[in-house]
């Protein structure tokens, strides 16, 4: 978003009104002017509006829906295939006022897996044996152990997961290239990554 605007490109940003100003905005969609919306109509009527601006346009739009009833319901659930179908209206609405001239894309930002097991720190006391804190989400979690204890939370977590997860030490996941280039400042602190099997570390 912002090599486009230094670019002389008008960018918006079409995205719920709650996620401005949020951590993932501010580091991901950087850039342009935010349009907070409040459901998949007025998310059409933005989009349309910033396309009709004048110069050349880079219009973002994004809606949490799809993701949301994947995440409550499971993908390919009957609430899932249903808001499937108010993506696909979304969609038709939108490219139906687009110029000639423009490529309408249109992604998820991730991958869903339905998990046949899951694992909860607070019902396994071995899990928190020799843990400072957790930190991360559900589907990347993150183990800071106590000092000197890493070596064991990670053989625990290894064991209790196993192949229902990738679990690694900080130091595997950093050689593997996992979070791409590697800060030194955070080369000190003792850290497990845990990560459903199957899903990919980003």
């Amino acid at each position: 978003m912002e090599r486009a605007e230094a670019a002389g490109v008008g960018v918006t940003v079409v995205s719920p009104r709650a996620f401005l100003g949020s951590g993932l905005t501010r580091a991901a969609l950087r850039g342009g002017t935010f349009r907070g919306v409040h459901a998949l109509g007025d998310l059409a009527a933005s989009v349309g509006a910033a396309l009709d601006e004048p110069g050349r346009r880079l219009v973002y739009g994004y809606h949490a829906d799809l993701d949301a009833m994947g995440h409550v319901y499971g993908p390919g659930s009957l609430p899932w295939r249903l808001q499937l179908t108010q993506i696909d209206r979304l969609v038709e609405s939108i490219a139906a006022r687009l110029p000639a001239d423009t490529v309408l894309a249109v992604t998820g930002d991730h991958g869903m897996v339905t998990m046949d097991r899951t694992f909860d720190a607070d019902t396994e006391p071995d899990l928190l044996a020799g843990v400072r804190t957790l930190s991360g989400d559900a589907r990347a979690r993150y183990v800071h152990a106590e000092p000197g204890a890493a070596t064991d939370v990670l053989a625990t977590w290894q064991g209790v997961l196993g192949d229902a997860a990738w679990t690694v030490s900080r130091d595997q996941a950093v050689a593997e290239g996992w979070f791409g280039p590697f800060s030194a400042r955070f080369a000190g602190a003792s850290v497990t990554w845990s990560s459903p099997a199957g899903m990919a570390p980003v």
